[in-house]
C-alpha cells in the first residue's frame, strides 16, 4: 500500500508501507487550514496499542515537521517551561509553537487539569503566554492530542481517564482511530496468535474484563 499526499510545493510525497486504515484522514486532517491560516488541532482518540503514537511521527516525517511529544503530564511548567533563576528552561511544546513542527499530547485524557488549562489559550489563538514572554504561534505548528477516550472521562477500560472542560475539547476535532484488524493481519506473521488474542480480547469486551 502506497499512500500519496501532495505537498503545500504541488509536489506529490508517496509513503509507502503499510499503514492504519485512518492514516490518509489524520493526513487531510493535518492539511487542512483554518481562515486564519493555522491548522486544526486534532484529537485522537483510539485503543491503546493501535498505533496512535507512531502514527503521529510518520505523519510528522511526511509533512516535513519536526517531531515533538510528552507522555502523561501533570504540571503546567511541564508544558511552558520554567525560570531557572534568570534562565528560561524550554519544552517540547514550546518548540513546536515557536518555531513549527508537530506536538504529540500522549495520553492527554490522563493529563491534569491543570496541564491542560495551560494549553487553552495556545490551542485558540495566534500567541501564548510563556514565562519568558509572550510568543506568536508558528504557522507550521500542529498539534495532535492521542488519547483513549473521547474526552468524556473514565471506562471501563480506562478508569485513570480524566474529563477536560468543555473549553478544552472545544479547541479540538475528532479522527477516531479504532482497532484496525487488516492492519493486524498484515504485520502479524503468528496467524495462530493473532486468533487467539482476538478471542481473549472479545471476551474482555463482552464481559467487561
Amino acid at each position: 500500500l502506497t499512500i500519496e499526499i501532495k505537498a503545500e510545493t504541488g509536489n506529490v510525497i508517496a509513503l509507502p508501507g503499510v499503514h492504519h486504515n485512518q492514516f490518509p484522514k489524520l493526513l487531510r486532517a493535518l492539511q487542512a487550514k483554518l481562515p486564519d491560516q493555522h491548522g486544526f488541532n486534532i484529537w485522537l482518540p483510539g485503543p491503546a496499542g493501535t498505533g496512535k503514537t507512531t502514527a503521529a511521527a510518520n505523519a510528522a516525517k511526511a509533512l516535513g515537521l519536526e517531531f515533538h511529544t510528552n507522555g502523561k503530564t501533570y504540571n503546567d511548567f511541564d508544558v511552558l517551561g520554567h525560570m531557572h533563576g534568570k534562565d528560561y528552561i524550554s519544552k517540547p511544546f514550546r518548540k513546536a509553537f515557536e518555531h513549527g513542527g508537530l506536538y504529540l499530547a500522549d495520553e492527554i485524557d490522563g493529563w491534569s487539569p491543570d496541564a491542560l488549562l495551560s494549553l487553552n489559550s495556545a490551542l485558540a489563538n495566534d500567541f501564548c503566554t510563556f514565562p519568558d514572554g509572550l510568543v506568536k504561534r508558528h504557522k507550521d505548528f500542529r498539534f495532535i492530542g492521542a488519547a483513549n477516550t473521547f474526552g468524556m472521562g473514565a471506562t471501563f477500560e480506562y478508569v485513570a481517564r480524566f474529563k477536560p472542560d468543555a473549553a478544552t475539547m472545544n479547541r479540538f476535532i475528532f479522527v477516531n482511530w479504532p482497532l484496525d484488524e487488516a492492519l493486524e493481519d498484515a504485520i502479524t506473521t503468528r496467524k495462530d496468535w493473532l486468533a487467539y488474542v482476538r478471542g481473549v480480547r472479545a471476551n474482555a469486551a463482552t464481559y467487561k474484563i
